[in-house]
């Protein structure tokens, strides 16, 4: 009971720290969208690996592009705050976009007719009145672990973000300084099995700064500066977009590891040396 208490009183901490963690968009609406010749790259969030069962779950899915600009170009920016309460109907995904000056937005359809826009505590809902959408299945195998061969490189990277709305606990966000650190200097690691992503998942540590690790000693056992982010359900991930308009969503799992994921669900890891982690981030 202590520790589920102790549980609830560190995610009102994470929450506070992150500024806005489990949450969407709790600052003044978007009055404009981006137009559609702004767009510099847009991806939908990978796909879910989906375990065998019978019956077959249902895969996730995508949005193309091309229908993702309808909204842009036809969509009426919906007055009603509550429209996304509309019943689903088998349509969601999500995904990132950004802008030609590097701008980065979070994108979520709701229904064949409504698409949220976000940038920081911001965002719009755009209706399509007159026509609809389809997203596409987007399956995967659990058992398939395809590479991501080709990660980018620090003379790659043009824009990035850090996703501050988890869908619980707290999140923090990643320095350009750390991200390029990766990029340059990260030993490029894929696998053929998930166990082998788990494996090394799991053991990585993330190094605190000396008053963040007091303010989480304060609701967990006290730590001696390192913990696994996933112990204490804090996060930090994000997209990032290159220079040649390809989106990368990652997520870092240490001082010395972060993950890579391409939009099709091509995978791999960076490493760094032990004796070069990356430097320990802040909350804020």
């Amino acid at each position: 009971m202590m520790q589920v208490v102790r549980l609830f009183f560190a995610f009102l901490f994470l929450s506070a720290c992150s500024a806005r963690a489990n949450s969407y968009a709790s600052g003044p609406p978007l009055v404009e969208a981006p137009a559609p010749e702004d767009i510099f790259a847009f991806a939908s969030a990978p796909p879910r690996p989906s375990p065998s069962q019978n019956p077959p779950l249902e895969p996730s899915r995508a949005l193309l592009q091309a229908d993702f600009m309808r909204f842009l170009k036809d969509g009426i920016i919906e007055p009603d705050p509550h429209a996304i309460t509309i019943v689903a109907d088998g349509s969601s995904c999500t995904g990132y976009f950004f802008t030609n000056d590097g701008t980065p937005y979070r994108w979520a359809l709701w229904t064949r007719h409504l698409l949220s826009i976000g940038i920081g505590d911001r965002s719009c809902v755009l209706h399509l009145k007159n026509s609809e959408v389809k997203s596409v299945p987007a399956p995967m195998d659990w058992e398939v672990l395809p590479p991501l061969t080709k990660p980018p490189g620090k003379e790659d990277l043009f824009a990035f973000v850090t996703d501050l709305y988890p869908s619980t606990g707290g999140a923090f966000p990643l320095s350009k300084k750390n991200l390029r650190h990766f990029l340059r200097d990260g030993k490029h690691v894929v696998f053929q099995k998930r166990s082998e992503l788990s494996d090394i998942a799991s053991s990585q540590r993330l190094t605190l700064s000396p008053e963040m690790a007091k303010q989480i000693g304060n609701y967990f056992t006290p730590v001696d500066g390192t913990v696994s982010l996933s112990d204490i359900d804090l996060h930090c991930e994000g997209a990032l977009v290159t220079r040649d308009r390809h989106i990368y969503f990652w997520k870092l799992l240490g001082d010395t590891g972060i993950e890579l994921t391409s939009p099709s669900g091509e995978k791999c890891i960076l490493l760094l040396p032990k004796t070069s982690p990356i430097q320990a981030p802040s909350l804020r």
